[in-house]
Formats: structure tokens, C-alpha cells, sequence
């Protein structure tokens, strides 16, 4: 039970901080508003630059859920959070084939509002990644398998 309630907090902080990372407008002191902003400038606006920033925005989103996970529960193999990370950006391009937008045109339109620009569609791929990373790491610790 204490394993299901420290992946639990785990999870929970790490949703909440895909929220609070996607809000970057005039946040200048989230560093994913400076990922965005370089690879979104006019040198680097192409989709090779979009694709590096998503994969570093993602790195980050991983990295502060690792750490995280360390002090919540001393999960500390950094060659399966490693893996997690690996696995999970391919899926993430994947899922941006998907149009999550059109799930709830409430909440998209919430997010607009609040985050202005269309946050809802990035916010739910990166909560799905980090449920996904979360969960890789837990069943790949569990069984012990050596990379």
C-alpha cells in the first residue's frame, strides 16, 4: 500500500507540474518559455526545431519527475529513467498524430483562455508521457532487469 500511495504522489506532482511548465506565456523563469522561444525564433522555425523543442521540454519534464521520485521514493536507477525517457519520446510523436483537441471543446476552450494559446492538446500528450515514463520506471525497477 505504501508503494500504490508514493506512485500516487509521484504521479500527482508530476501532472501538476506539466501544467505549470506549459504555461509559458511571459513566464520567464520557466525554462521551458526559453526552449520555446529559441526553436520558435526565425532561424530556428522549422520542424527540426520544433521537434528538438518538444524533446527538450520533455527531457525537463522528466528530469524534475525523476527527482521528485527520488526524494518521494527513492527511485534512484538512473539507467531506467533513462530507458523511460528514450521510450517515451517516440510515443510522444506518435501521439501527436492524434487530435486531442477535438476530446472537449470545454476544456480546450478553458485552456485558452487561461494559458492563451491552444495549451489543451500539448498538455495532455505531456500528462499521458508522464504517466507512461512514471509507470515504466516502476514495472522496469520491480523486475530488475539489467540494461
Amino acid at each position: 500500500m505504501n508503494h500504490l500511495f508514493k506512485l500516487f504522489c509521484i504521479l500527482l506532482t508530476a501532472l501538476l507540474h506539466v501544467h505549470l511548465s506549459m504555461y509559458t506565456v511571459e513566464n520567464v523563469i520557466n525554462p521551458c518559455f526559453w526552449v520555446f522561444t529559441i526553436f520558435e525564433s526565425a532561424s530556428c522555425n522549422c520542424i527540426w526545431g520544433q521537434i528538438a523543442s518538444y524533446i527538450i521540454v520533455i527531457g525537463i519534464q522528466c528530469f524534475v519527475t525523476s527527482l521528485l521520485s527520488f526524494y518521494i521514493a527513492k527511485w534512484n536507477k538512473i539507467h531506467i529513467w533513462f530507458v523511460a525517457y528514450i521510450i517515451c519520446v517516440p510515443i510522444y510523436f506518435l501521439f501527436k498524430f492524434c487530435d486531442f483537441a477535438t476530446l472537449s471543446n470545454a476544456l480546450s476552450q478553458w485552456y485558452l483562455e487561461k494559458y492563451h494559446y491552444n495549451a489543451f492538446p500539448d498538455i495532455l500528450r505531456l500528462c499521458i508521457i508522464q504517466t507512461i515514463y512514471i509507470t515504466i520506471y516502476f514495472f522496469l525497477s520491480k523486475r530488475n532487469y539489467r540494461f
